[in-house]
């Protein structure tokens, strides 16, 4: 897993377990609900990476005593049987999707109907938001482009794409796979971050059936794409984020 130091689960959740099952997700945007007296997710993330044998046995720890804090969309695979599925989690609400014949995708987007309308804010219908335009991205080079051509260079490829949906051109912005809010004009409205936030795509991930079954895979630190972040240059253009100096500095990206 990745994990800060002395973590006892990965807070990105990203895990390859020695019993062949997968675990990372993308957090449902604008989700609101929250059940004090249930368990906490990094209770049922950890138990699930430790103790999951199979897709169903992951789904189940995660909707038993759920407290809805910290609200998913959970990717999930098992290279026993060669299946991906999506939980989408909510407080109130969850959905299943799963299969072994196709590319489960997220991007902070919800997809269940009845979950979107009950538990979130979230406006699946505007083009212009991060979650959206990367799904539509996505949707283009995974289900599309790329189909039957996955693999981890390709993989790596994805998570360094520049492509703006909906703009339809290259960009770095909020919109982008390998995401560049720190140089998008207008922020990230949706996550309450005002233009030029210094938020982005700080490391990526990259596995295959083959790979995780040996507890390997491939990883990037920084931008997928190869970009620095430079704490100098930055916080002259956008003195406005000085405060954060202290803390953030440089983001060096490496291969």
């Amino acid at each position: 897993m990745d994990c800060m130091p002395g973590f006892i689960h990965s807070g990105d959740d990203f895990m390859i377990t020695s019993n062949g099952i997968l675990i990372t997700e993308t957090t449902i945007t604008q989700f609101k609900g929250f059940d004090t007296e249930g368990v906490p997710e990094f209770m049922r993330c950890r138990k699930a990476a430790q103790y999951a044998n199979s897709i169903n046995e992951v789904i189940n720890i995660f909707t038993t005593g759920n407290n809805g804090d910290y609200a998913n969309d959970w990717l999930i695979g098992d290279t026993k049987t060669n299946e991906v599925a999506k939980l989408e989690l909510g407080l109130k609400d969850y959905r299943v999707w799963r299969s072994k014949d196709t590319a489960m995708i997220g991007s902070n987007f919800p997809s269940d109907p009845k979950l979107i309308k009950e538990e979130t804010t979230f406006k699946v219908n505007n083009p212009a938001t991060s979650p959206n335009a990367r799904k539509k991205r996505m949707e283009q080079l995974v289900i599309v482009d790329l189909k039957g051509k996955l693999d981890a260079e390709t993989g790596k490829q994805v998570e360094a794409d520049h492509v703006d949906a909906f703009q339809g051109k290259n960009a770095n912005n909020r919109c982008v796979i390998c995401g560049h809010i720190d140089e998008d004009a207008k922020g990230c409205a949706e996550w309450d971050e005002g233009p030029y936030y210094p938020m982005d795509a700080v490391q990526g991930k990259v596995t295959t059936a083959d790979l995780a079954s040996h507890m390997q895979f491939w990883a990037y630190m920084g931008h997928p794409c190869g970009q620095d972040f430079i704490g100098e240059k930055f916080y002259k253009a956008h003195p406005e984020y000085a405060s954060q100096a202290k803390y953030l500095n440089n983001m060096l990206a490496y291969p």
